[in-house]
């Protein structure tokens, strides 16, 4: 009990979307701690830990560390005493120097931190020549096996070689992708592991169906259907090189998208990402996602403007603060998906499913949400302004203190939505909409009961005279 008055404290009063300071802080902290647990969990080793120091200060502790250890070593086995260590102390009143033993301490101390320093930075120039050397024997490897990941293979070679070397190729293109020969190859492969997949989601086809199947003005209600048609159909045209390339970009995602390389405008139709997979805060205005899983994906403050994730799976992905103005939507899946806060003014979700998706505080203005499910959705205080709402299933839906003002509701099922302090001024909504459960067995009573109590609070039947009319 005191968890969740502390969660309703933290999250619904102090880090609340319109408190648009604090919750951008909440954003940022949470995109922090995401990335400081993936480089926890990935990359903590000796070796990591040892690169992230620079040289002159490993030299430092080390060049100091062995002659201390070898004091105290001299000490522990009796080769030197602690009575010519004394006597060897040049500052000690009246008694002579001792140059013999001084010569040797300060042959110790100085000598061999120097003797240290000399061996790392003659280490360190033959590393750098080695490097070079084998950066010329790897861009001649990096060519080849380039060229085979591409496809450029010998004809007279059967499909089935010619299929099994460019696999081959691509995995070993891998190691190219992660940096191991080298930070020069990572974006050439980052470029062709892309175009590879690219092209091949171009020859498949899928997002230009999906834009030939909005330009017929499909029923809402048909949308996730013929979309998991496209779908399979797409799987199905996907040869195994396709499947494979997939794959590795799926294996590697954090060398593809963690890279720092640009991501807007890519074409990445029906990649799937690993669960907890880390887009936050990236730019990917215009990127095409069409088909993707991208399952408990974290993309809070993403740009994604007019980006294509039609048929996309975002089921209980962390959408937060992100930025979807105008992206394509239809048929995807959100459920549970946590949008509080985003921008979703234009956007097109017809068809899409948002059950149970937490969406306090977000702009909804001017979306289409025709035949989407949003069945026990958590709209409070969301922005719905001129929203397309016709045949979408709002049932049990959250929706106090909601902007619904000239919002379209025809045929959408509102059945237990709460609605208190709700603005439906203006909204739109026929004999088609249904307000109570069991609605076709009601009496025309109630139903006029029903429509009333909406009219009362500012919303429109289709039938009414307009505004100002007898």
């Amino acid at each position: 009990m005191m968890k969740n008055w502390l969660d309703r404290l933290l999250w619904g009063r102090i880090f609340h979307p319109r408190n648009e300071r604090l919750f951008r802080l909440r954003i940022w902290l949470r995109v922090q701690w995401l990335r400081l647990t993936l480089w926890w969990r990935e990359d903590v080793s000796f070796r990591s830990i040892i690169r992230a120091f620079p040289r002159p200060l490993a030299v430092l502790v080390l060049g100091l560390g062995l002659p201390f250890a070898m004091f105290w070593l001299m000490l522990r086995f009796g080769t030197v005493t602690a009575q010519q260590l004394a006597s060897a102390n040049p500052f000690r009143a009246g008694q002579p120097i001792p140059w013999q033993a001084a010569g040797q301490l300060l042959l110790l101390f100085v000598g061999l931190p120097a003797a240290f320093m000399l061996w790392a930075f003659r280490d360190y120039h033959v590393n750098a020549t080695l490097a070079n050397q084998r950066k010329d024997v790897n861009l001649k490897e990096f060519q080849e096996i380039q060229m085979r990941a591409a496809g450029a293979l010998d004809e007279k070679l059967p499909a089935e070689a010619r299929e099994q070397l460019q696999i081959a190729a691509l995995h070993q293109l891998r190691a190219f992708l992660r940096g191991d020969f080298g930070k020069d190859f990572r974006r050439p492969a980052f470029e062709l592991l892309l175009a590879g997949h690219a092209a091949a989601e171009a020859r498949i086809g899928l997002r230009e169906g999906i834009e030939r199947w909005r330009g017929g003005n499909p029923p809402p209600g048909s949308i996730r259907d013929d979309l998991a048609r496209a779908r399979a159909a797409a799987r199905e045209q996907r040869s195994a090189v396709d499947r494979e390339r997939a794959g590795i970009i799926r294996d590697e995602w954090k060398a593809v998208f963690l890279a720092g390389f640009p991501l807007n405008g890519r074409l990445l139709d029906a990649i799937e990402l690993p669960r907890g997979g880390l887009l936050a805060r990236m730019d990917l205005t215009g990127s095409s996602f069409t088909g993707a899983d991208l399952f408990e994906a974290h993309l809070e403050g993403a740009v994604l403007f007019y980006a294509h994730l039609a048929g996309a799976n975002l089921s209980w992905a962390h959408l937060e603060g992100s930025e979807l103005i105008g992206a394509q939507l239809d048929g995807a899946v959100l459920r549970w998906a946590r949008l509080e806060g985003a921008l979703l003014n234009g956007a097109h979700l017809e068809g899409a499913d948002l059950s149970g998706a937490y969406l306090a505080g977000a702009d909804l203005s001017w979306t289409h949400l025709e035949g989407a499910v949003l069945r026990g959705a958590h709209l409070e205080g969301a922005n719905l302004r001129s929203a397309r709402l016709e045949d979408a299933n709002l049932t049990e839906a959250q929706l106090e203190g909601a902007n619904l003002r000239s919002a379209r509701l025809e045929g959408a099922n509102l059945t237990g939505a709460q609605l208190e302090g709700a603005d439906l001024t203006g909204a739109l909504l026929d004999d088609t909409t249904i307000l109570l459960a069991y609605w076709d067995d009601c009496s025309p009573e109630d139903r006029a009961a029903a429509q009333q109590k909406l009219r009362d609070r500012g919303a429109r039947h289709l039938g009414d005279p307009p505004a100002g009319e007898a």
